[in-house]
């Protein structure tokens, strides 16, 4: 049985597609995705950056997509599965110039992981998040690129649908997306030099 309910999200295909646009303008080809794509709207923030990415000729390659697959296990401690997908991916060369996180958490953790490689943010990489969740990018050095999305809005559009629904239970279900920002910092740069990598 299918469950017919009103919802609120923000616009997140559009947030992962400003993404791809901003990296393939400043050159970047060789980019990584890190996430959990069991979720429908990290699903659609990484669809936004395949096809941002694509407008500029450029293909997010399977492998350097870092699915951190957690499960269940949706508000636990990700870092081991970021680490690890961070390993990954710099296994070998050529090294990825830029990571989409997910969101700004997994970012975090991507921060750590690269100062632990020996690796400067945005000089060697370019991080990028996603949410622009106040309580982690107003502590990460560089500042963090990230794409803005706004709790408040989100909260107070489902309430008004809540409280709509309420007031006339036969009324039509609502889909609403609601407008992201790409909110520029110090995380990103041009990529480095191909004898850099």
């Amino acid at each position: 049985m299918t469950l017919k309910v009103s919802s609120v999200t923000s616009d997140n295909y559009r947030g992962g597609y400003l993404v791809g646009e901003l990296l393939g303008r400043m050159g970047h080809v060789r980019v990584s995705f890190i996430g959990d794509l069991m979720a429908a709207t990290v699903r659609d923030r990484i669809n936004g950056f395949r096809d941002g990415l694509a407008e500029f000729g450029i293909a997010l390659k399977k492998e350097q997509v870092m699915d951190l697959d957690v499960g269940i296990d949706r508000f636990g401690d990700w870092s081991e599965k970021i680490s690890a997908g961070v390993k990954r991916l710099f296994d070998k060369k050529p090294y990825p110039t830029a990571i989409f996180c997910s969101c700004d958490a997994v970012a975090r953790q991507v921060y750590r992981d690269m100062d632990g490689l020996g690796l400067r943010i945005p000089q060697d990489v370019s991080v990028i998040g996603c949410d622009d969740d106040s309580n982690i990018v107003d502590y990460l050095h560089p500042g963090l690129t990230t794409i803005r999305q706004s709790f408040g809005d989100l909260g107070r559009t489902a309430m008004e649908l809540l409280k709509r629904r309420i007031q006339s239970p036969e009324s039509p279900v609502e889909s609403l997306i609601l407008p992201v920002e790409l909110v520029m910092r110090e995380s990103v740069g041009p990529p480095r030099k191909e004898q850099d990598s």
